[in-house]
């Protein structure tokens, strides 16, 4: 599914290519991701890619409009896409080196993504014949929300339940009242899995369920609520 990142100022129009493979979800970070391949339409590439833009302008490219601000922010996050699922090893020609990260901001002239990655690992886009002139020119990232969303929230506490459930059948014991198995380990935070800074604190009511810090204990509460009135 191919979209384009219009700027109607100042006659930039379409300035980057979006092609989407598919939705995954992102365990780690509590949301889901747009794995896509990515093409910042410079001057340089133009001459080549032509024959492409022609096809997509037949079949009703969907634009995403960006104004200043958001373009840059645009090019300004790309970098940090491709490095949040990068397969492959950043070269000693990388245009980060020379140019810092992005390669550039304003402009059309260079892209804002490194050399490295084009063409690498591209997922189901690298299998459509009609995307063909752009795959040497393509760069494969994960786009996802800069935050995450209650919906998710919910859906990770049914995962931990049901991992908890697991474990019970497993090992013979039974959840705690108050939190669930990963939560019960005083080593652990409920929310994150990670370490104290510097210890792990326990929630004021029931006294039970720990956290590294009031930022994942209140992350947490909409998850721990029942449990912790049931404790207390």
């Amino acid at each position: 599914m191919p979209f384009g990142l219009y700027n109607p100022v100042k006659g930039v129009g379409v300035y980057t290519l979006i092609f989407v493979n598919d939705i995954r979800l992102d365990v780690a970070s509590h949301t889901v991701v747009v794995d896509a391949c990515v093409v910042p339409l410079i001057e340089k590439i133009m001459p080549k890619v032509s024959p492409v833009l022609a096809k997509l302008s037949d079949r009703g490219l969907i634009q995403i409009v960006t104004l200043d601000d958001e373009t840059r922010a645009w090019r300004l996050l790309l970098p940090a896409f491709a490095e949040r699922c990068r397969t492959w090893k950043h070269l000693d020609t990388c245009e980060y080196l020379a140019r810092g990260i992005p390669a550039e901001v304003d402009g059309l002239t260079v892209s804002p993504l490194c050399s490295c990655g084009r063409g690498k690992n591209l997922g189901s886009f690298g299998n459509v014949p009609d995307w063909k002139l752009l795959r040497d020119e393509a760069t494969r990232v994960a786009i996802g929300p800069l935050f995450t969303f209650s919906f998710m929230e919910g859906m990770m506490a049914n995962m931990r339940e049901s991992m908890d459930e697991k474990f019970a059948k497993t090992s013979g014991t039974k959840p705690q009242a108050g939190g669930s198995f990963s939560s019960s380990k005083s080593s652990h935070c409920a929310r994150c899995g990670g370490p104290g800074k510097p210890t792990l604190q326990a929630c004021s009511v029931c006294k039970n369920t720990k956290y590294c810090s009031k930022d994942c204990q209140k992350n947490d509460w909409r998850t721990h609520k029942s449990q912790c009135v049931r404790a207390s």
